[in-house]
């Protein structure tokens, strides 16, 4: 952990002003998008989708993941997460 001066940190202020004004864009495009972001740290994001099925599900996708290649029920979350070449029936509803 880094210890700022006061004289370090209020040097320091305007590129925060800054990165935290990117970070502000960023979360409202996303939200603007219907992206529900799960997790910053791991870049945890959640796509709302509906199977033809008509159920709801969320396509899921981490940062580290090349594709989207992983969904889930809203309620079973992370945890219940499926691939989606194991599904019944694909997702590419209306």
């Amino acid at each position: 952990m880094r210890f700022w001066t006061v004289e370090e940190a209020r040097a320091y202020l305007p590129r925060v002003k800054e990165l935290l004004g990117t970070v502000e864009q960023a979360l409202k495009e996303l939200e603007d998008e219907g992206v529900v972001l799960r997790q910053l740290a791991n870049g945890l994001v959640d796509f709302p989708a509906v199977g033809d099925d008509g159920d709801v599900y969320f396509l899921c996708w981490k940062t580290d993941e090349p594709d989207i290649e992983w969904c889930h029920a809203p309620q079973a979350g992370f945890a219940g997460r499926r691939r989606l070449t194991d599904l019944p029936e694909p997702l590419d509803g209306p």
